[in-house]
């Protein structure tokens, strides 16, 4: 946390995003996001090493999210890449090798696991709302609507925490899931954000504190006065 001993565990012919911990600290799963190939979900140790890809095949996955035994992945398929009609949150046993569907997530993607796997939270396709899934029920309820990025569970999962960036009001809000009560955490209007492979990333800390990437850099306009030799 405090930026020693870094490790680059990719490099720069893998592009490689939305990454996301085991919860036993000992894997890292991620989307390879090369040009002009499929999007694959690979796993790989914070210690580094070679990536495996967590599914054979050519087809387009994103968003990997991991049970809380960790035996399971859920993900999504891409829905910029393939028609509406087949997106949907899968489910991979990482043991058996085994996918399936979640039932009743057609249209469906981004899918994120809470804490103690009761619950996943995707959006639909024009990500203007957040749906419930809930394991036991085997059913979606809508949570939100609002135009949500990167929502995560807060720690004790009792909260969803999301961004939305793309308002004239961007701010960064948190929904109890037990009263569906939506609170605004912090305003983001005049904060200029770094744009990532996936846009503007937003995170919690541990203390589930967001974080989000700051663009520090320099942009600035120049006049140039050119005589031809």
């Amino acid at each position: 946390m405090d930026g020693s001993e870094r490790l680059q565990l990719t490099y720069s012919s893998m592009v490689a995003g939305v990454p996301a911990w085991a919860p036993d600290g000992k894997r890292i799963a991620f989307v390879d996001a090369e040009p002009g190939r499929p999007m694959k979900i690979s796993i790989i140790s914070p210690d580094g090493g070679t990536p495996q890809q967590a599914m054979p095949g050519d087809q387009n996955e994103v968003n990997p999210t991991w049970s809380p035994d960790g035996t399971s992945l859920a993900f999504s398929d891409v829905p910029w890449a393939t028609s509406s009609s087949t997106v949907a949150v899968h489910l991979l046993d990482l043991r058996s090798q085994r996918v399936s569907t979640l039932p009743g997530s057609d249209g469906l993607f981004s899918p994120a696991w809470s804490p103690d796997g009761r619950y996943i939270v995707a959006q639909p396709i024009d990500q203007q709302k957040l749906f419930l899934f809930d394991t036991k029920s085997q059913k979606w309820t809508a949570l939100v609507d609002l135009p949500a990025a990167y929502f995560s569970w807060s720690r004790d999962g009792k909260y969803v925490y999301f961004d939305v960036p793309t308002t004239n009001e961007p701010a960064i809000y948190r929904l109890g899931v037990a009263d569906r009560k939506v609170e605004r955490v912090v305003s983001m209007k005049g904060f200029r954000r770094a744009m990532g492979t996936f846009g503007p990333w937003m995170g919690l800390a541990q203390d589930d504190s967001p974080l989000v990437l700051r663009d520090a850099g320099v942009q600035e306009i120049y006049a140039l006065d050119w005589e031809a030799p």
